[in-house]
């Protein structure tokens, strides 16, 4: 579903954690679509209605989720931070077109599918970090997978509400999402 202007950089590949690292890390900057979407959008930043004000913690959550596991492998030497950093750049450099088409019906939709590929992808972490011994490291993604499944509770509840409110809508929107492959690109995610 989503694209990037970029394609053929090899670095990401050579990276063993770049499904736990680089998703965190490009997702800090991709939820800053959402409040700009018609009909939700924060004109200043600042704005204190409950949509604005939740919109700006949930993506300050998600920006330490990225920073907590940037530094536990900065301080644990596991990866090439050098080669972390040089990939983060050339990913946030292209840019991404999720193709929401400025619908927050889309974006609602998608997120809530990715907030639970994320929750799910922390939380196999997790075990498996527990099942080597690294507890930390279980700790960690542990935690960023219980914030993830608040985060997948939310956003569900917003869909399940747009099919009370606005079935018509919500199911064309639902449709286009499946039509750009949301399902393929979220299984691929998971590893199913």
């Amino acid at each position: 579903m989503a694209s990037t202007r970029c394609s053929g950089h090899r670095s990401a590949s050579k990276l063993t954690v770049s499904s736990l690292l680089l998703p965190q890390f490009f997702f800090q900057f991709f939820p800053n679509s959402i409040p700009n979407f018609d009909g939700v959008r924060d004109e200043t930043g600042a704005s204190l209605s409950p949509w604005a004000i939740w919109t700006r913690a949930w993506n300050a959550e998600e920006h330490r989720h990225g920073d907590l596991l940037n530094k536990y492998l900065y301080l644990t030497r596991r990866v090439d931070m050098k080669m972390i950093k040089k990939t983060v750049q050339y990913l946030i450099g292209c840019g991404m077109d999720a193709k929401f088409e400025n619908n927050p019906y889309h974006g609602f939709i998608y997120t809530s599918f990715q907030e639970r590929a994320t929750f799910v992808s922390h939380g196999n972490t997790a075990r498996l970090a527990e099942e080597q011994g690294d507890m930390k490291l279980a700790q960690i993604c542990g935690t960023i997978a219980a914030d993830e499944k608040r985060h997948k509770t939310a956003y569900v509840k917003i869909v399940e509400k747009l099919f009370e409110i606005d079935p018509d809508a919500t199911v064309l929107a639902f449709g286009e999402m499946m039509k750009k492959k949301l399902g393929k690109k979220l299984e691929k995610k998971l590893g199913k």
